[in-house]
């Protein structure tokens, strides 16, 4: 569907260009495409700042995820839980072997 599609374009698990994700695996989407599931390892990446589809709750199970908002840096190492709301701006890095999962959800509005 056109939202899933947006999933794949524009959340953490799918960041554009030439970046090292070794596995990405989507574990559920609701029947709207609204709402979805992910688990993906990383290797060392960047990505620039771009302007988030959905809310996106992301858990860090190994490694190191820094997010930034174009004024503060946050790093969110194993343990820890980050949120990005829906239309936020947020450039993001990880560290190689980062495993991330990721529920995010789009309100259509």
């Amino acid at each position: 569907s056109a939202a899933s599609d947006v999933y794949k374009r524009q959340d953490l698990t799918q960041p554009a260009g030439n970046v090292d994700v070794a596995e990405t695996r989507t574990d559920f989407v609701n029947a709207a495409g609204t709402m979805s599931v992910t688990v993906s390892n990383y290797g060392a990446m960047s990505q620039p700042s771009l302007k988030m589809s959905a809310n996106n709750l992301v858990a860090v199970l190994q490694g190191t995820l820094t997010l930034n908002d174009g004024i503060e840096t946050h790093s969110f190492g194993k343990g820890e839980t980050a949120y990005i709301h829906q239309d936020g701006i947020v450039g993001w890095s990880t560290t190689a072997g980062t495993r991330l999962v990721t529920a995010s959800y789009a309100d259509p509005g």
